[in-house]
């Protein structure tokens, strides 16, 4: 498989590490990693699904306290839970590419500004201010009321 960025497969490995909570049966913590990639990339869509795959998990909790496993209720609930993890879980993988897509540009932006600051410093390091062009003028205006001495243009 090819990597997705250009920080190559290991950086992406460890970037992915949050579908991990998708892999817990039922789904019961799939809503975790719609959270987190929400919250890294302030992407809302993602909160929203976080927020409908934790609906989907409390609907069985509470079914799952209310109504005995003999009551058509529960299968209900149970196969809602269920068809939310399979989704969760497709989305999650499915959701994997722009996430790592969206933070690998904000790292490369970073890098990007950063070298842009310090090429300024440098360029300011190097620039000469007004202070130093009037000393110049002050030098260059004592050499030539010495007697005797030539100043090279």
């Amino acid at each position: 498989m090819k990597p997705i960025t250009p920080f190559g497969k290991k950086w992406e490995f460890r970037h992915s590490i949050w579908l991990i909570w998708l892999l817990f049966p039922f789904g019961i913590a799939a809503y975790f990693s719609f959270f987190y990639i929400a919250i890294r990339t302030g992407k809302k869509k993602w909160l929203n699904a976080g927020i409908i795959y934790l609906i989907i998990f409390i609907q069985l909790i509470h079914i799952s306290a209310e109504f005995s496993e003999e009551h058509w209720m529960f299968s209900i609930s149970v196969a809602a839970a269920l068809i939310g993890w399979i989704s969760a879980s497709v989305h999650g993988f499915l959701a994997r590419r722009e996430y790592l897509s969206i933070i690998s540009t904000r790292i490369l932006e970073k890098e990007q500004m950063r070298e842009i600051k310090e090429a300024e410093a440098q360029s300011n390091e190097h620039r000469p201010t007004e202070h130093d062009l009037d000393k110049e003028e002050n030098t260059t205006v004592e050499k030539q009321d010495r007697p005797g001495r030539v100043v090279d243009y």
